[in-house]
């Protein structure tokens, strides 16, 4: 299938965006223009980080602007908190924490049986305060590779996470390495935040213990990086994508590139915006290691620009997440309901993986950058 995008996909993109601004060109965004619950109104931090990654994407005029960069940092760096529940310095949307807060009760039951039967099965349960936690961390991360995107520094050092060899160490294993796509996506928080937030000495020491900690989770036989068993493709191929961007953060190699080159060229991709830059992620950091079967790279790119393109509306200029459906929630808050729109979320993480297929294609037909997520 013949894939026809506009000529000015960058322009349609930007023009998507900005009318997703809703403070008066701020730096206020909405998930999408349509179909928006209350909290998806409210919900301020992690769209605009969206939108001031996809500007740098699309090499966005705006930023060539200093000034403009300066006030757009400000308002990200508005959201830290000096003193809160999460960590001195984290990043805190107030209006995740309230509608957290609202639920907490009603999920509260429900957190007290899953824990009694997963002390029978000894499984892992986070209750509704530890994921609160997690997603703040999350938010706080994401922040701040946001700001580190632009040049951009926070306004004061985030502290809160491991550095030592036995704190990561005990911090990473209390996740759940057969699910290694939230597992690596504790990974790869940390080495972002070693590689920004520690001092050249101190990064050097806790690049070492990551280094360290992975190797226990690579598994030799299929270039994965999880324990135990797991038979799902998608875990795999995602929890990759999260370790592989951690090993960049700290200037580490992938341990088996050939091997994970292998497998994704034989796995079929979901029509959900995750999985399709996970993939593609995978691929073209392999592919910047090695010149292992870079043609087939090419060709699997090419076969899924007919996927991606199911998402993009030509009318509004963005993707949806998911085919014909928005994404609906953000951090386990119901942002929109569902229906057939583009959302922010989705132009982001497709956007993202053109850029990337773009690169490794050695195509440069809409003036792409690539992110460091």
């Amino acid at each position: 299938m013949k894939v026809y995008w506009p000529s000015n996909l960058s322009s349609e993109i930007e023009r998507y965006i900005n009318s997703l601004n809703t403070d008066n060109d701020g730096f206020k965004y909405s998930p999408s223009r349509n179909n928006l619950t209350e909290y998806g109104e409210l919900l301020e931090l992690g769209f605009s980080c969206y939108a001031l990654k996809i500007n740098y994407i699309i090499s966005s005029n705006k930023l060539s602007d200093s000034s403009y960069i300066d006030k757009w940092s400000y308002y990200l760096n508005s959201f830290q908190s000096e003193k809160n529940i999460f960590g001195a310095n984290s990043y805190v949307d107030r209006y995740l924490v309230e509608y957290h807060n609202l639920f907490k009760f009603s999920t509260l039951f429900k957190d007290t049986l899953k824990n009694t039967a997963n002390i029978f099965s000894n499984q892992k349960y986070e209750t509704s305060s530890s994921k609160l936690k997690s997603y703040i961390f999350a938010e706080t991360k994401q922040a701040i590779s946001t700001l580190f995107q632009v040049s951009k520094i926070s306004k004061n050092v985030f502290l809160s996470f491991p550095k030592s060899e036995k704190d990561i160490f005990d911090k990473l294993d209390y996740f759940n390495w057969s699910k290694p796509w939230n597992a690596g996506a504790q990974f790869a928080n940390i080495c972002m935040l070693t590689n920004t937030q520690l001092s050249f000495e101190d990064s050097s020491k806790n690049s070492k213990y990551l280094q360290s900690y992975i190797k226990t989770k690579f598994n030799s036989k299929d270039g994965f990086y999880y324990s135990g068993k797991t038979s799902d493709k998608r875990e795999l191929v995602n929890g990759a994508m999260k370790v592989i961007t951690g090993l960049d953060w700290i200037n580490y190699e992938i341990h088996s590139p050939e091997k994970l080159i292998n497998f994704c060229l034989n796995y079929k991709v979901d029509h959900e915006g995750c999985d399709i830059v996970d993939v593609v992620y995978v691929l073209y950091k392999c592919s910047k290691q090695t010149e292992y079967k870079k043609k087939e790279i090419i060709q699997y790119f090419e076969s899924l620009e007919p996927i991606i393109f199911k998402h993009y509306f030509e009318d509004e200029g963005g993707f949806s997440y998911f085919v014909n459906k928005s994404q609906t929630h953000y951090y386990g808050v119901e942002v929109t309901k569902g229906k057939n729109f583009p959302d922010i979320h989705g132009t982001l993480l497709l956007v993202w993986a053109i850029s990337m297929m773009e690169e490794i294609r050695e195509l440069d037909r809409f003036n792409l950058k690539v992110i460091k997520p």
